[in-house]
This record gives C-alpha cells, structure tokens and sequence, in this order.
C-alpha cells in the first residue's frame, strides 16, 4: 500500500528493517527484503541513485548504526539474518557508526567467528576500523583469539592487505603487535610476526615512541621478548624518545622478571651501561626508583657513570635516606 513505509524512521531513526533484524526476526526480514527487491525490478527511481534495497539495507539511526551494525552486536549463533543482510548488499563497505565501530570490529571483538568469516567472505571491500583507530585485528590480538586473528590474516593475502592492517596504528600509534606485547600474548605476537618481522620495528608516534620490545619489558612479559628476540634478534638496540632501551625501561617500571631476563642473556649485555638522553644508566634510574638493591646488581654495571647532572648512581641514593648502593 506505502512503499516508503519501508525506509519511514521511529524517534531514534530505526526503520522495520533495522527492528526486525535486532529482533532476530528472521521473516519479518525476508519479507521487507523481498518487497524492496521488487520494487527495484518494477525499476522504482530513487532520487539518491540508489536501489529502494540500499536504500533500506544503509539507512542510519541516530547512532550511525544500520542494521547490520546490531545484528552483528546481538548476534547468538544465528548466521542467516548476517547472510541475508550481506548478500544483498555485497559492494557496500558497512562503514563505521557514530562511536566508530564497524560492523566486522565489532563481529571481531566480540569474537564472532562466523560472522567475520561471512563478513570478509561475502563483501567486496570491507571497512575494519574500530573505536581510538583501533582496527579489527587490534581487537582480536587483545581478546587473544587465535582463529580470527589468523582469518584476518589470511584475508586477501595476494594483495597483501593483511600486512598493511598488522602495521595499521591506533590513535595512540600502536600497532596490534604492541598489545600482543603489552597483554602478554605470546601465540599472537608469533601469528604477527609470521606475517611480517618487519613490525617489531614499528615505533608507536606517540607514548615516547615505543617499540613492542620496549612494551612487553615494562609489562615483564619475557615470552613476547624471547618472541620478538627471536624473530627479529637486533630490535633490542631501538630507544624510545627518551633514549632509553629495554633494561632502563625494565628498571622504571620495577619490572624483576623483566630485568633478570635481560641481564642474563649475553646478547643484551652492552644494554648495562648504556645513557638515556639525560646520561643516566639503567642504574641511575633503579636507584631514583629506590629500588638499586632489589632490581640492580651487575659487576658489568659502570658504578662511577655520571649522568648529565653530573651524578654517579651512589650520588642519586644519597638524596634517599632508606637506600644505599650495595658495594
């Protein structure tokens, strides 16, 4: 009686189509598809160029989300409503909503198996931001999901897009490499790095410009460093913008496990005396850190170093009166 029905909004910019597939209303969403499809073959102009099936299948509520957007969000192992809504509109890229989720994030964080397997399967060109400039593979090495993240990996191999996404950076210019390191997901970091070694040397643009290896250090996650030592073995000479390499950063953070690791491989030994761009030692900063004795005792360690302030390690522990450098 009213096609335009089809594409009417409620209150919150919801049409039929968009309430029946949250619903999981599987007929209600035959039907509506199966009539806009016919009104497309009696050749029914839309001002906007599009089909009346497009026009209802990218319809956006006041949140940016279209119907895909919440099926996926909701979805319990149900695949048909996914299928039916994907299939019937293969070339559109299913962008991001207002909170800059895309249906294939959201699919990917929530773990979705077989809706990110129909999504990259079934659509030409599938957009893959998340919320931060976060992407779906940053989603999935931190829900530490082995399956999709290698689906994503695999996707489109031939034109390498997956080597573009392992690089992509997030607002914060970390790759998923460097939350494989900072969550201690050992079995990800290999997936990555797999791909490309190439991304253990990508330095995050902000949060004093740190590599994986200067990631998995704080955090003590010594697997993800034997990981990334082994794959790609000269990404322990990198700094941050401070300077400093992994044992200073080891030391800052209290790290123990951390700072035995390194102290105990051979590989790592010129790390000992090495000056941050305020000429302190991984020494010098144990001892500001109060913590010389517990983390720090190397007869490699050049105890007479002064730093830019013109102060050895014993100089930095006698501004504290509860520590003292062991001699």
């Amino acid at each position: 009686m009213n096609s335009s029905l089809l594409c009417q909004m409620n209150v919150k910019g919801d049409t039929a189509l968009y309430l029946a597939a949250r619903e999981g209303q599987q007929d209600s969403v035959d039907a509506l598809i199966k009539h806009a499809n016919k009104l497309d073959e009696d050749s029914v102009e839309l001002e906007s160029g599009s089909t009346m099936t497009q026009k209802m299948l990218r319809a956006r509520n006041e949140d940016g989300d279209i119907a895909l957007h919440d099926t996926v969000r909701l979805y319990s192992h149900q695949i048909k409503i996914p299928i039916r809504l994907l299939t019937e509109d293969k070339e559109y890229t299913y962008t991001a909503n207002n909170a800059g989720e895309t249906p294939l994030c959201i699919a990917a964080e929530r773990r979705h198996h077989e809706v990110v397997s129909q999504i990259l399967e079934t659509c030409t060109a599938p957009a893959y931001d998340g919320p931060g400039g976060r992407t779906a593979l940053h989603a999935v090495v931190i829900s530490n999901d082995e399956e999709i993240t290698k689906t994503l990996l695999d996707w489109n191999k031939d034109l390498d897009w997956n080597k573009d996404l392992a690089k992509k950076p997030d607002m914060c210019g970390w790759t998923p490499l460097h939350y494989a390191a900072r969550f201690g997901h050992v079995e990800r970091a290999k997936q990555l790095l797999d791909v490309d070694k190439s991304i253990a040397y990508v330095i995050a643009d902000k949060d004093d410009k740190q590599t994986t290896l200067h990631v998995a250090a704080s955090q003590g996650h010594v697997g993800v460093m034997k990981e990334l030592l082994s794959q790609c073995p000269y990404c322990w000479e990198m700094v941050n913008d401070k300077g400093q390499n992994i044992l200073h950063v080891a030391v800052q953070n209290e790290n123990k496990k951390a700072v035995k690791f390194i102290l105990k491989n051979s590989q790592l030994g010129s790390l000992i005396n090495h000056k941050d761009i305020d000429g302190n030692t991984s020494l010098h900063l144990a001892a500001k850190a109060l913590c010389a004795n517990q983390l720090i005792y190397d007869e490699r360690e050049d105890r007479m170093a002064f730093n830019k302030g013109n102060q050895t390690p014993h100089d930095v522990t006698t501004q504290h009166e509860n520590i003292t450098l062991v001699t």
